[in-house]
């Protein structure tokens, strides 16, 4: 059972496409939308795929900063899932870049961590998009696990300060949080639950050299400033929106909103609420 368990975290589903299917263009209201399709190393060495997409021919005003929004998927995700992205940010000149997490669609590596790890692909991510496209800020959408990790990772470079904001859609607070609202929801034992994922996390500990304790969005964002926009789905049933609101609790930044959704976990978001 405890194997098993970890294996639940460390290998969901894994969403493999095929990258030549993703089209080297897109015509949005007129204007041409290019792709360009990008790889990059993490610190571990393993190789990630994304996709960078802006305005053909895109010149910015003069003094203004390049801008990107970076999209960060969920744990049985790829970087297909940010593409509608592209319709909402790249008529006003801001372009979007698409991956994905070590573990997850074509990527080399084999596992996930919830949030620990993939911390370090965003970053590494934010540095080949200085190098490459002359980025100079940037803005990180995620959803789920992506949702945590742009939580902790806007902590992490806080002080760089090239993050603007941030869109968090059904964060969770933290993984040890997150395993207790499961089996809440499932009708485990609160002490069945608190030894499974004593014993869970140990197993990591040991095998993939890291601590699920350490994964917890809710201690990061005490420290984030910067602008914050939380969704839930109201009738998310695998991360329960009582996550995101005491994320929203915990944050000392002066914009935040919050909005509380008609749908589940996987559900798409209201039109007019990703407009905002």
């Amino acid at each position: 059972m405890i194997k098993k368990g970890a294996k639940l975290i460390l290998r969901p589903p894994r969403h493999i496409y095929n990258l030549e299917n993703i089209p080297p263009c897109t015509i949005f209201e007129g204007d041409e939308i290019d792709r360009t399709a990008v790889t990059f190393s993490n610190d571990r060495g393993d190789t990630l795929p994304g996709s960078y997409y802006c305005l053909k021919n895109f010149v910015p005003k003069e003094n203004e900063k390049k801008t990107c929004i970076i999209y960060l998927h969920g744990n049985a995700s790829n970087q297909l899932e940010g593409r509608f992205l592209q319709y909402l940010f790249i008529p006003v000149g801001i372009s979007l870049f698409c991956f994905d997490f070590d573990g997850c669609g074509c990527s080399s590596g084999n596992s996930v961590s919830l949030g620990y790890y993939e911390q370090n692909d965003v970053k590494c991510a934010i540095e080949m998009l200085k190098k490459q496209f002359n980025i100079e800020q940037f803005l990180l959408w995620g959803r789920s696990m992506g949702a945590a990790v742009s939580i902790m990772v806007a902590n992490q470079l806080k002080n760089d300060k090239c993050i603007k904001a941030i869109v968090a859609d059904s964060a969770y607070s933290s993984v040890k949080n997150l395993v207790k609202c499961l089996g809440k929801e499932r009708n485990v034992p609160a002490w069945i639950a608190k030894i499974l994922y004593k014993r869970v996390r140990e197993r990591i500990i040991k095998k993939n050299k890291f601590d699920l304790n350490e994964v917890s969005p809710v201690d990061s964002i005490s420290n984030v400033t910067i602008p914050i926009f939380i969704i839930h789905g109201n009738d998310d049933h695998f991360v329960p929106k009582k996550n995101s609101e005491l994320l929203y609790a915990q944050s000392p930044a002066k914009i935040k909103e919050l909005r509380i959704v008609k749908g589940e976990h996987e559900s798409h978001r209201p039109v007019a609420v990703l407009q905002e």
